[in-house]
């Protein structure tokens, strides 16, 4: 094309469909800012949600006599030859919760206040009390409790401390 077919192709475009088109770029420009702003909008949300379940999801805890149960054993029995013990093995639990907890034994039933009968599984909400029993408890055995299928708790006999304890297992995992 010469430099006057090419000039008169360029006056005769029409002065509206160049100012649309500069209105139609700033547009576009705008709406990826506006795409990209609500991507990261909605990654920060995503974040802070996973972070407030996983903070709140462990707000479920468990107290013996005033005790928090966590790692490091808590004596439970209160008795000087606890190894002399051969009859059932009662632990007074105090769970407090922000929603809806399950406990089950896998050895022992549990009490409630408004339950009679011990029963291998419970369903509570908020702050509640249950009483733990094994019946026969033996020296070398090891009695599990979980918590809302997350967290495993060990009744066991400890020997340096000759006295039952409880303690919050790890990760949630049997030993």
């Amino acid at each position: 094309m010469n430099r006057d077919a090419l000039a008169r192709a360029m006056t005769e475009i029409d002065d509206e469909l160049i100012a649309q088109s500069f209105e139609f770029s700033k547009i576009s420009k705008r709406n990826l800012q506006v795409k990209k702003l609500s991507a990261v909008a909605a990654c920060f949300v995503v974040i802070v949600a996973a972070l407030s379940a996983f903070l709140l999801g462990s707000g479920t805890k468990v107290s013996v006599y005033g005790t928090v149960v966590s790692g490091n054993p808590v004596a439970v029995s209160t008795t000087q030859n606890a190894r002399a013990m051969t009859q059932e093995l009662s632990v007074p639990l105090e769970i407090k919760a922000t929603g809806k907890v399950v406990l089950k034994a896998q050895s022992g039933e549990l009490y409630t206040a408004s339950s009679s009968f011990g029963e291998k599984e419970i369903e509570e909400s908020g702050s509640f009390s249950v009483r733990w029993t094994v019946e026969n408890a033996e020296i070398g055995q090891e009695y599990f409790l979980t918590v809302s299928g997350k967290t495993d708790l060990l009744l066991s006999f400890d020997e340096s401390l000759n006295k039952w304890t409880i303690k919050l297992l790890p990760g949630g995992k049997k030993s």
